[in-house]
């Protein structure tokens, strides 16, 4: 029998067209039929007559919105399977997100939604759906195979003894027809037992046999005759002579091994994550709601751990997402394993086949049935820890998964290292609802990535307040990004040459008046701004602004020659492949030539893809345009390797300047800096220069550039206009 090939459907719901058509576009390439529809209504109808494999759903939809129409479809029998993505751009609240999931998604996605995130999102339910259809042909095909090789017949005396046995029932157990005949079917049922066996006049279908009714037993066990369990079905019924008196029964049955295993493989489908093998969130939710319940019994402690993969993306990015699979493969081995080794035995480093085999039967021998480890989605793994005795105990476990991850991973020709970040909540200090212990354990997680990862973190309650407040500035930065001006400002900061007084550049710097919380530091929101991911939109916006301005000043001859616009990058900004035909296409847009632009890096811009970030610079040096290294030892970069950049100028880190005249080691910090950057032939300016005192160090070991408040504090593009205009007026 030839298992048909199967053809995915998708269902997109949007109330507005130019949705559904972009949609569409994006699902081109997945070979899947697609079908659009511009109301729940319509939605609802589509369902009725076609099997989906996934639903894309807006929330805001007149007249039927998301929710409801996502309840309807779970109502119906024949659709409730359907899994669900809901998309929406307005609500992004975390109890109107609850009650999506209440109504029955199974993911809730905040648009603008990353294609590639929401395209692997897809892939994952299509491969869902095809793998189901598979399972379910195969199971007719098993079903088909099962009945052309035929049926076991038993007949049996009223004793009980086998009086006739056909081929293929002789064939099922084990025995031959003639080693069948006289035996008891106790021995079938029961097997060799050493307690005893009940009375046949006793037994079930014996009592059946006399009242003359047939007995069913649709999932049970015979024994072959080597003792081996036989997963089977029958039927029996009484015989009768023609006088109606009881002369035996016969027994029809079939071996279902096949059933039960494609049963076995739909169990795990549909609560084990096909790539690792661990738990799904599915499985993760319910162990949690059970062990939270026998905790609370017991009077107890239980513990969830939520990990999360340090720099997972740069992986997939950098050697493609079938190494990132492997990866997500070697972690979750060594997160079991170092679930149940010793603290002092060693983590495996590779994943050799052989060592997962030990590592595999080592978790089979030894790991405890009340722990669970799942993969809750992409690289975010999740730990139940039931029955500790103590707090404490979590944070055990969680330094032995942060010692088993440290080692490299060998993963085919790839030597790759990735750190964790775990955060911890238990039970009940932290929560007694399933829900929440996860919230928390999440918020804790997040502390865990500012501490500056690879560490863990316990839940503390003030982590909730920071969360909620970082939740909101995320979202309120999202806006301020979608309305700009009505929020976003740029400040400019002259720099100067000491001795001649000279204007040499002009730094931009980012501003943002919160509507209701007013200025916000940017040590605050741009942290949180590359995180987010929107840095490089960020980044264009102000290297457009600022272009823009630099050149009206240009025009209006307020600049001497020579003074250049000095533009902080950020490495998100440099590692995409577009960086420097984009950076060229603003400076061309507003007629800017590049020797005009200084482009400043911190150091630890340098900590991620160096190679990349470097090979970035040196196209945008080349082009004309000059590098400066902000923040000049505060960060990574050493002594040794400054020269190996491609840099022009460096930047002294204003926490040395603060320090100047107070601390006879870091000024001769500051002398040797000083002295490194002439020998190198590099720029030297250093910035965050307030008092005289500080200037006139700074000027005296010759370093005649500098910035700060005791030049001029940033200021507005007006005002910068201004100063300019005057400087221009005095000269």
């Amino acid at each position: 029998m030839i298992i048909k090939p199967h053809s995915s459907k998708i269902l997109v719901v949007d109330d507005k067209a130019e949705n559904l058509y972009a949609m569409e576009s994006l699902l081109k390439d997945c070979e899947v039929e697609v079908f659009l529809a511009q109301s729940g209504n319509a939605a609802l109808s589509f369902t009725l007559h076609h099997d989906f494999a996934l639903i894309l759903m807006d929330v805001q939809m007149p007249e039927m919105d998301g929710f409801e129409t996502a309840s309807l479809i779970r109502q119906d029998e024949e659709t409730r399977q359907i899994p669900i993505i809901f998309m929406t751009a307005l609500n992004t609240d975390s109890r109107y997100i609850f009650q999506g999931y209440q109504s029955g998604a199974v993911d809730y996605l905040i648009k603008p939604v990353d294609s590639d995130i929401l395209l692997s999102k897809i892939r994952v339910f299509l491969a869902l759906d095809s793998y189901q259809h598979e399972l379910t042909a195969m199971k007719r095909q098993y079903q088909l195979l099962l009945n052309c090789a035929g049926e076991g017949i038993l007949g049996v005396s009223p004793s009980g003894h086998i009086q006739f046995a056909n081929a293929a029932g002789a064939r099922i157990l084990g025995y031959t027809e003639q080693q069948l005949r006289g035996c008891h079917l106790h021995r079938l049922l029961f097997g060799a037992q050493e307690q005893e066996l009940p009375h046949w006049e006793q037994s079930t279908i014996y009592m059946a046999y006399q009242d003359g009714q047939p007995y069913r037993v649709h999932d049970t066990r015979l024994w072959s005759r080597e003792q081996q369990a036989i997963p089977a079905e029958y039927t029996s019924a009484p015989l009768k002579d023609e006088a109606g008196s009881f002369v035996g029964g016969v027994i029809v049955f079939q071996d279902i091994s096949l059933r039960k295993q494609t049963e076995q493989k739909l169990l795990e489908l549909a609560q084990y994550d096909p790539l690792t093998g661990l738990a799904n969130r599915a499985l993760f939710h319910d162990f949690l709601n059970l062990s939270i319940a026998r905790a609370r019994r017991r009077k107890g402690n239980m513990a969830v751990l939520l990990l999360d993969l340090d720099h997972f993306k740069d992986i997939n990015d950098t050697l493609g997402h079938d190494t990132g699979d492997k990866l997500l493969q070697s972690v979750a081995q060594r997160i079991q394993y170092s679930l149940v080794t010793p603290q002092t035995e060693a983590a495996p480093l590779d994943g050799n086949a052989h060592l997962l085999k030990s590592v595999a039967q080592r978790l089979k021998d030894n790991l405890r049935r009340s722990d669970l480890v799942a993969r809750l989605g992409g690289d975010e793994f999740a730990i139940v820890l039931d029955d500790i005795s103590q707090p404490q105990d979590a944070a055990v476990v969680a330094q032995k998964i942060l010692g088993s991850l440290a080692p490299p991973h060998q993963l085919d020709n790839y030597q790759v290292f990735i750190s964790p970040s775990i955060g911890i909540a238990t039970y009940p200090a932290c929560s007694d609802e399933a829900e929440e212990l996860v919230k928390a354990a999440d918020t804790a997680l997040y502390q865990a990535k500012a501490q500056g990862r690879n560490n863990y973190q316990f839940y503390a309650p003030d982590m909730h307040r920071a969360a909620m407040e970082r939740i909101r500035l995320e979202q309120d930065l999202r806006h301020a990004l979608r309305v700009k001006e009505q929020q976003l400002s740029l400040h400019y900061q002259p720099q100067v040459n000491l001795t001649t007084g000279n204007l040499v550049g002009i730094e931009v710097l980012l501003r943002w008046r919160h509507p209701e919380m007013g200025m916000i530091n940017p040590a605050r929101f741009i942290p949180l701004a590359e995180r987010m991911g929107i840095m490089s939109e960020l980044g264009e916006w102000i290297f457009d602004q600022a272009c823009g301005q630099f050149q009206r000043w240009c025009q209006a001859g307020l600049l001497d020659e020579g003074v250049m616009l000095a533009l902080n990058i950020s490495s998100r900004q440099l590692t995409r492949d577009d960086s420097v035909s984009t950076i060229q296409a603003i400076l061309a847009r507003h007629g800017l030539p590049e020797h005009s632009v200084n482009l400043e890096l911190t150091e630890n811009t340098l900590k991620d893809e160096l190679e990349v970030i470097t090979q970035r610079l040196e196209q945008l040096r080349a082009s004309g345009m000059r590098i400066a290294l902000d923040d000049f030892g505060t960060g990574y970069s050493s002594f040794n390797q400054i020269h190996c950049l491609p840099i022009d100028s460096l930047k002294l880190a204003q926490p040395f300047v603060n320090k100047i005249g107070q601390d006879a080691k870091n000024d001769a910090v500051i002398k040797t800096i000083i002295s490194m950057a002439h020998t190198l032939g590099f720029d030297l300016i250093a910035e965050g220069v307030e008092t005289r005192e500080q200037a006139a160090f700074l000027q005296e070991h010759g370093c005649d550039c500098v910035q700060g408040f005791f030049i001029h504090p940033p200021l507005s593009g007006a005002m910068m206009t201004r100063l300019l205009q005057s400087r221009r007026t005095n000269k």
